[in-house]
């Protein structure tokens, strides 16, 4: 997955902030806020079971190629909401 850091260092600066403080409420807030958008084609619409995290890493594991054509095809939140899922389900 293409990451597209070099364009915006500020928000750059604050996600590896957020990462390096284990924001991860937050992260899974905005996580969520993915799933509902795009919950028909993921078919999970929050993480908020450990089944359902355990089915978005079968997701993700799956469907690589459809999550970057979402990220490619996403505004700046989009993108931001795609890099935290994948954080969340290493």
């Amino acid at each position: 997955m293409d990451m597209e850091y070099i364009g915006n260092p500020v928000d750059t600066v604050s996600e590896i902030q957020r990462v390096l403080e284990k924001d991860f409420a937050s992260m899974e807030r905005n996580v969520n806020l993915l799933l509902q958008k795009f919950s028909d084609r993921i078919g999970i619409d929050d993480i908020k079971t450990p089944e359902n995290k355990q089915r978005l890493r079968e997701f993700v594991t799956h469907n690589e190629s459809l999550l970057q054509q979402i990220f490619k095809n996403g505004d700046a939140e989009t993108k931001q909401e795609v890099r935290e899922l994948y954080i969340l389900v290493q």
